[in-house]
């Protein structure tokens, strides 16, 4: 855990995607708030490319700035259930099949002790 003030700290987690579209998906920026068991933590903000695989699984990296408060509660949560529940909630801007548009999206998974890095 990298402290950035006494309040905050930066984390970095593994979201993973599914693209079910027969074509790859070109993501462009992504501007996103995170809730993590119910609670906002963070806002995101992707403003490099990327692809997702037309019929995969892809996975990024996200890091965030997260009040420790959130911190110790999500770790609390992780601890007891195995699993700590997230959903990004924003727009997202990307090219499928050469039509570029910015669309609102919300996505929810869980996050495993694998994939949060303190």
């Amino acid at each position: 855990m990298r402290l950035k003030s006494l309040n905050e700290s930066k984390l970095s987690a593994n979201i993973q995607v599914f693209n079910p579209n027969k074509y790859q998906v070109t993501i462009k920026r992504i501007d996103a708030e995170i809730m993590v068991n119910g609670n906002q933590w963070s806002k995101y903000q992707l403003d490099s490319i990327f692809v997702v695989p037309a019929q995969s699984l892809f996975s990024f990296p996200i890091d965030l700035k997260v009040k420790n408060s959130s911190v110790l509660a999500g770790i609390a949560h992780l601890s007891s259930a195995g699993e700590l529940p997230y959903e990004m909630k924003g727009k997202i801007k990307g090219t499928f099949r050469s039509i570029t548009a910015e669309v609102p999206f919300v996505y929810s998974n869980k996050f495993s002790g694998d994939d949060i890095r303190f």
